[in-house]
């Protein structure tokens, strides 16, 4: 390698360096601005729950308090097995067997609508025991 070469190579290691480090600093700054989203989201949930309220209009934009679900797939053979029986019920079993979590969590809160609208207020996917309903805020431009 001539000195030449070297030395292009040697202001690429230093570029690659200051690259990473001004990535970094970003990564350092996305990390701090998202802490600080959650908080104040935190905070508005408290608010809107605590007055009973589900919507909250600003100048600029508007908050609404939701609530979303989470299911996990069972854990032991008993409870897995209610599970696929259910989706073969559904006619879903092929589709569903092996899913990840997002598409699990679409399909219960599909489910889960259409119960609601059977009327059935006390809905439950055999198999399904640990459901998490956790609130969520959403904010819209006005």
């Amino acid at each position: 390698m001539s000195e030449t070469s070297l030395q292009s190579a040697r202001d690429l290691v230093e570029e690659l360096w200051a690259a990473r480090k001004a990535q970094e600093a970003k990564r350092d700054e996305l990390s701090e601005a998202s802490a600080k989203v959650m908080e104040l989201e935190h905070k508005l949930i408290i608010v809107l729950d605590s007055a009973e309220m589900d919507r909250l209009d600003a100048e600029s934009c508007y908050v609404l308090l939701g609530e979303r679900t989470s299911v996990r797939m069972p854990k032991d053979n008993e409870e897995r097995q209610a599970f696929f029986d259910y989706l073969r019920e559904r006619g879903v079993y092929d589709e569903l067997v092996s899913v990840s979590s997002q598409t699990l969590n679409a399909f219960y809160r599909s489910e889960l609508e259409l119960a609601i609208l059977r009327g059935e207020l006390d809905f439950t996917i055999p198999g399904l025991n640990d459901v998490l309903v956790v609130p969520k805020l959403t904010v819209r431009k006005k």
